[in-house]
């Protein structure tokens, strides 16, 4: 059986490890922007999409690397225990789709940017994103776009705010990660998606 693996990340601007099981990516352990003082200075996410449901993944914050890391070990042994050799084979073909298709468009998936990384980038974007000086989207509405809540979290989400829980606040959000892209997109680089005969 693999054991975990790390590598640096070399794109993200603070320290960030990717975590590996086999060619499979478990998560991340990445140290946060300054927050304030006496705040947590390491962040963990543990799991992978597809190939599990949503609220099995877990995160969470540690003052140090080695919490971090002893964090990130023991959420994995319990999410690993609730994997199939199917889960594993679903992430891999998602994931290898993914990356062809950024293959095609002239991306290099091992130094440039990979199908996991679509996921990263909007979570730290859109937890780090300010706005006149204040947090612009509240963690909630981005952990549960992400399925990244447990699920008695979302059941609790649910009951307060009903069965669109934060809908509004999720679209809002959505469109604003959306506008961003277009923002982002060169006109002249763009390939119109063509539909299959």
């Amino acid at each position: 059986m693999p054991t975990l693996t790390r590598r640096r990340d070399p794109h993200s601007p603070n320290e960030t490890w990717r975590i590996y099981f086999g060619d499979v990516e478990a998560g991340t352990i990445a140290e946060r922007p300054e927050g304030p003082s006496g705040s947590p200075v390491w962040q963990w996410f543990c799991g992978f999409y597809p190939g599990s449901h949503p609220g099995e993944q877990q995160l969470g914050r540690a003052n140090t690397y080695e919490q971090a890391r002893d964090a990130f070990q023991t959420a994995w042994n319990v999410f690993l225990s609730n994997r199939s050799q199917q889960d594993f084979d679903e992430w891999r073909q998602h994931h290898n789709t993914l990356n062809k298709r950024l293959r095609l468009l002239g991306i290099d998936t091992k130094t440039d940017h990979c199908a996991h990384g679509f996921r990263t980038t909007f979570s730290t974007l859109s937890h780090h994103e300010e706005i006149k000086e204040a947090k612009a989207w509240d963690g909630d509405v981005v952990e549960l776009q992400l399925a990244h809540l447990d699920s008695s979290t979302v059941e609790g989400l649910y009951k307060k705010h009903g069965p669109l829980a934060l809908i509004g606040s999720r679209a809002k959000l959505m469109q604003h990660w959306a506008d961003r892209i277009d923002h982002w997109l060169d006109p002249k680089k763009v390939m119109p998606i063509k539909r299959g005969t």
